[in-house]
């Protein structure tokens, strides 16, 4: 696949990235904010009109909520969409270098959302194996689910959780051959019917993983978008290879 280069992007750009389902969400919960707090203003001035016994102060706590709602949830809305902008630039930077550590190439990031992970062992030494390393690094990856970031780029993807101190990156793979994104079998026990069975390539071939998510429309246009690169990055692959072997002399 031909190398691209990301250049900065604006705040504008960055909201534009958060996925669709985050960002209706935190619309609900601006909204939210304000419908509470109109009710809880209408609570307090109508027990203290029924305490004076002030029909009017009443009538003025009802007209007076109408003027909290908006106030609230733009407070919340100020408050928390610069929050998750950040938390998806962290996402950004901390993705483009372990794919640059890891060699990955193109660092161009094509979509990122959250998720929830899960690995598949072969047999029980490579479960005890892992259950090992968790001791020591106090994942909790190994017998259930943990909450990742899953970050999509040209060249693979990354998934990344957050601790104390920073982001660990829990599973990486390039777009090789040995790549597959597929619906799980009987016996992998699915969650839902949305998720997904990622084997690895590269450093994590023989790795398998369980990838679920509670925004399923996000979840959608992962697993779209990942078999569209996939299949880029095999196009290319074979048109190298035919390049090759037409170089090479008769």
């Amino acid at each position: 696949m031909p190398p691209r280069r990301g250049g900065l992007i604006s705040v504008d750009q960055a909201w534009q990235a958060v996925s669709l389902e985050e960002r209706l969400e935190l619309i609900s919960k601006a909204q939210a904010s304000g419908i509470l707090a109109s009710i809880a203003t209408m609570l307090l001035v109508g027990s203290i009109a029924y305490g004076f016994d002030k029909v009017w102060l009443l009538v003025a706590g009802i007209a007076g909520s109408s003027f909290v709602y908006p106030l609230f949830s733009s407070y919340s809305w100020r408050k928390e969409k610069p929050a998750l902008i950040l938390a998806y630039l962290a996402v950004r930077s901390m993705a483009r270098r372990y794919a640059f550590a890891y060699n990955l190439g193109d660092l161009d990031i094509v979509f990122i959302y959250r998720a929830a992970i899960k690995e598949i062992f072969q047999d029980r030494s490579a479960a005890e194996l892992a259950r090992q390393r968790q001791d020591i690094d106090g994942s909790s990856f190994v017998d259930g689910f943990k909450d990742v970031w899953v970050i999509l780029m040209r060249s693979g993807v990354v998934f990344l959780s957050e601790r104390d101190g920073g982001a660990k990156m829990e599973f990486i793979t390039s777009f090789g051959n040995e790549a597959k994104l597929r619906k799980p079998a009987a016996n992998e026990a699915a969650p839902d019917d949305r998720a997904l069975v990622l084997e690895g390539a590269g450093f994590t071939k023989g790795r398998t993983v369980l990838l679920t998510s509670r925004y399923p429309g996000a979840h959608y246009v992962f697993e779209k978008k990942f078999q569209g690169l996939l299949e880029e990055q095999r196009q290319f692959m074979e048109a190298q290879e035919r390049i090759r072997s037409n170089l090479q002399p008769v």
